[in-house]
């Protein structure tokens, strides 16, 4: 005769996950104590987080009903918000594989070192290299304080002396220049750097997720009658890391390790790949001259023309217009961070919900000033409707019942 076996631990930590004991009983196996007093737990917590937030979790198909308009009644609440926008499409250049096309571009590589990630970060170092070997460097001090893990990283370090904020590095005073002289300086080392070309062609790696829009944000902010200077010298912004991405797709055979591998696509991998040594990282100068000898004097034997077609080359105007878009969503995302969490663990709405709405161009204010305005169906209408104003077919913030009703009872909660 058979026996049963006894569960000790058959849950899972997150609430309306764990095995029920029903289920356990219908496989013949006895939950046991420890299992039965862990799902009691979850259970707990589970409901007293939802009355505390005075928050039944519950899907309610009949809110998607209530978002059900007309496209003329769309655009009605779509008034009341602002317009619906997506990222802007980059325009990319190309350049053919002849000899005067080529000889119509300047490369200048570009690095900087700053004082922390994300769009908060100040520059702390500008350095940039021709093709021909010309360089600049230029160190400024940062109004803020330089992030433990950004010093850890560039080893620059903020003191003051008698009275004065001064930049270290290794336990020596750098010289320093205000933002603005570091910017104008960087400017006419570009002009100077053009000669006869018509277009120059400012070179990164990952660039085009970080230096290019810190160094945009930063002449914006400091020196912005420079953007009209560097639009005349028809500056142009390349990523080296679309470049390496793009050769290891064609299968390139010079980034092909000994094993069959591809070589990994950071700068510090590149370089010991090609040259079979190391080079002084995170330093913003011996970034650039690094790159440079990996584009320019390596056994890739890389074309200018393949470079500018294969690093995501796009024009000043795009990338300034990148730039503004993604500031200003993330300007719009942080309007929802009192309210952003799961909601069954007393959050309104998941980041990525959040996001979504904030690239759109939705901020929490807005749909504050929707439901004040036009009630519970204007809310659920932008909510859970694609936009009149675009093609896609995805709605601008969720359809998700669930998600919805939390919202609309964060909404209802905060009016009353």
């Amino acid at each position: 005769m058979g026996s049963k076996t006894n569960c000790c631990c058959c849950c899972s930590d997150k609430p309306g996950e764990t095995i029920p004991s029903g289920h356990l009983h219908c496989a013949d196996i006895e939950p046991g104590q420890i299992t039965e007093q862990k799902i009691a737990m979850i259970d707990y917590e589970r409901d007293a987080g939802q009355k505390r937030n005075g928050i039944t979790l519950t899907r309610d198909p009949d809110l998607l009903q209530k978002a059900v308009v007309t496209p003329q009644e769309l655009k009605e609440f779509e008034k009341y918000v602002p317009t619906f926008s997506e990222r802007p499409s980059k325009k990319y250049i190309t350049c053919p594989d002849d000899e005067n096309s080529v000889k119509s571009f300047s490369f200048v590589i570009f690095d900087t070192e700053t004082s922390c990630g994300g769009k908060q970060a100040e520059i702390i170092q500008l350095a940039a290299e021709t093709k021909e070997g010309r360089s600049f460097s230029t160190f400024t001090t940062p109004k803020k304080e330089i992030s433990p893990h950004a010093s850890r990283v560039n080893k620059f370090k903020i003191s003051w002396v008698g009275g004065k904020k001064c930049l270290y590095r290794g336990g020596n005073i750098l010289q320093t220049v205000p933002f603005r002289e570091c910017l104008r300086s960087f400017v006419d080392f570009l002009e100077d750097s053009k000669g006869s070309c018509d277009k120059i062609v400012l070179i990164g790696h990952n660039s085009a997720s970080f230096d290019t829009h810190i160094l945009l944000r930063t002449i914006q902010e400091y020196s912005p009658a420079l953007l009209h200077t560097m639009k005349e010298l028809n500056i142009h912004f390349a990523d080296s890391v679309i470049l390496f991405r793009n050769l290891i797709k064609e299968k390139h055979a010079g980034l092909k390790q000994d094993d069959g591998s591809f070589v990994k696509i950071n700068q510090e991998a590149l370089y010991k790949h090609l040259f079979g040594t190391d080079f002084q990282g995170h330093d913003a100068l011996e970034d650039v001259k690094a790159l440079s000898k990996i584009l320019f004097k390596s056994s890739l034997r890389l074309s200018l023309s393949k470079i500018v077609n294969k690093s995501g080359t796009t024009d000043i105007n795009s990338a300034i217009g990148d730039m503004n878009y993604l500031d200003r969503s993330h300007a719009l995302l942080k309007s929802f961070d009192e309210i952003i969490g799961d909601p069954s663990e007393g959050g309104v709405m998941k980041k990525s919900t959040a996001k979504k709405l904030a690239d759109s161009g939705l901020g929490f204010h807005h749909l504050k000033s929707l439901f004040d305005t036009q009630g519970e169906q204007g809310l659920l209408a932008i909510l859970a409707n694609p936009p009149t104003n675009s093609r896609r077919v995805r709605v601008r913030g969720t359809a998700d019942p669930l998600t919805l009703h939390v919202i609309l009872s964060h909404f209802k909660k905060i009016q009353s």
